[in-house]
Parts: C-alpha cells; structure tokens; sequence
C-alpha cells in the first residue's frame, strides 16, 4: 500500500521508543481496521534507470574508486563514480556500462589486464 506521512509526534514514547505516526492511505477492501499496528518503509529518493552494483565490489585504491570487469578473460579496471548508497547496493554514476561482466569474486586478487577465468 501507498500513503502520506500527515503527522509525526514530537517525543517518542519512553517505553517502546517509537514515534506515533498518523499516515493517510486509501483503504477501499477495508483490509486496515481501527487499532492496527502497521510497519512502514520510506522512500527517500527514486533514481529511474540507475546502474547498481552490489557495494562489496567497489574498491578504494589510492583514494580512487574501482571495479573489475572481464572482457575476453581478462581483468580490467574501471574508474567509477558513485551516487546513492542503499543497504548493500550501489549507484554507478559513470565508469560503467549496462552489460559489463562486473567480478564480484576474487576482485581483491585480480590486477588490470590479468587472465582470469569466468565460472
């Protein structure tokens, strides 16, 4: 279901360290009935098209930011710009293509232009 957040309480309550929030959802089965408790999930930014790559893959080599690719079995390295982070995605802003064959495996080993061998 989709809502909007209408009002927020100021303090949280001291026992169960939640806020009570009054959100207004349309609710046409009348499958939400008076005294449930809901959880919610907000979403902050929508990024349509975006390139992600899981964030284990990127690595910092001297300040820079890069992931490996396969072409043709071998490594190569890719400078890569990052945009939003989400649990243990991230955006690729440039750097990288949609069809790369992006290593997730064994990346920390590998070194640009080393043979590798895709499983």
């Amino acid at each position: 279901m989709t809502g909007t957040v209408d009002f927020v309480a100021f303090k949280a309550d001291p026992a169960t360290k939640t806020f009570l929030v009054r959100s207004i959802v349309e609710n046409p089965a009348h499958d939400i009935r008076p005294g449930m408790i809901g959880r919610v999930a907000f979403v902050r930014r929508s990024v349509a098209d975006a390139l992600a790559a899981p964030l284990f893959a990127v690595l910092d080599k001297g300040g820079e930011r890069i992931v490996f690719i396969e072409k043709d079995g071998v490594a190569l390295s890719r400078n890569i710009s990052i945009g939003v982070i989400e649990g243990d995605r991230v955006q690729i802003t440039s750097g990288l293509e949609v069809g790369d064959h992006l290593i997730v495996r064994g990346h920390t080993e590998v070194e640009d232009g080393m043979r590798v061998i895709v499983k």
